[in-house]
């Protein structure tokens, strides 16, 4: 796989994969879906004017992105991401090793599913990316809220565009050419869970993850105290490429599982129920 850095990234590679449903969402067009919302007049008027701010005043914005591979496995809900370029990490004396703990779904009725089930328990790869997009401040309310809207669709765009440049050689992931091999089988599948989102709702796991790729010195991402992201529009997570890979929410967890994550974390009682509150 082939790791990517981007500063100023061309606007034109991304654009193309704005969900402009959600730009609307912003704006209180909830009505309807893009492209039907620019039946109505107002909609299309901040439609328009969103299109000239990216197309004529492109040097405003600033989307940069990082995407970088490790070898990893998965034991215990712990994804073990290794840096270096060999799988074994018992072989050298270069290698680094991270563990980003999962939780796991644990309510009745659902699958009880884990992002370490997305990677195998032999070595693996798995992608650890960091986005940003921020835009330079005019004074004008509406010109400043429509660069808001857009630096929020633009980091979404990023990460899309990321994903796509990974699919597009995802068909050689699996490796097997063996005829009648299962492996054949399977179509693996792209997915890319942020960091404090359903699937990992962690917050603090992007600081883990800010560090690994040097994320601060490469393009300017830093995480406050409380894993707030600077700029605010920055997305951190990982870029998963598995067969069976999917999104789904882990939901409510028992004592039993917090317990456990709060050892595997490191964390105190206190710090642990404000990341996680029970």
């Amino acid at each position: 796989m082939k790791n990517i850095l981007e500063r100023n990234i061309q606007l034109e590679k991304i654009i193309p994969f704005i969900d402009w449903t959600l730009f609307f969402f912003f704006w209180n067009f909830k009505a309807a879906k893009f492209p039907a919302v620019l039946e109505n007049a107002e909609a299309k008027k901040v439609y328009d004017d969103a299109l000239d701010m990216l197309r004529e005043r492109e040097s405003e914005f600033e989307v940069s992105c990082i995407l970088e591979f490790f070898h990893a496995t998965a034991t215990d809900d712990d994804v073990i991401v290794l840096k270096s370029d060999c799988g074994n990490s018992n072989n050298g004396s270069n290698n680094i090793e991270y563990r980003l703990p999962m939780l796991r779904q644990q309510t009745a009725g659902s699958e009880f599913l884990s992002l370490a089930d997305f990677v195998d328990s032999t070595w693996d790869k798995v992608g650890l990316f960091c986005v940003k997009a921020q835009a330079v401040k005019s004074g004008d309310e509406y010109e400043d809220l429509l660069r808001d809207a857009l630096c929020a669709r633009l980091v979404d765009a990023c990460c899309t565009w990321l994903e796509k440049q990974v699919s597009l050689v995802e068909n050689s992931y699996l490796g097997c050419s063996c005829p009648g091999c299962a492996n054949n089988l399977a179509t693996p599948k792209v997915i890319r869970p942020a960091f404090g989102y359903p699937a990992s709702p962690d917050h603090s796991l992007k600081k883990d993850v800010v560090d690994i790729l040097q994320a601060r010195e490469k393009i300017g991402v830093e995480i406050t105290e409380n894993y707030s992201m600077l700029p605010s529009t920055s997305a951190v997570g990982m870029l998963m490429i598995h067969p069976k890979a999917g999104y789904f929410g882990v939901g409510k967890i028992g004592k039993d599982q917090w317990e456990d994550y709060r050892r595997r974390r490191g964390f105190t009682e206190e710090a642990m129920q404000k990341l996680l509150p029970l």
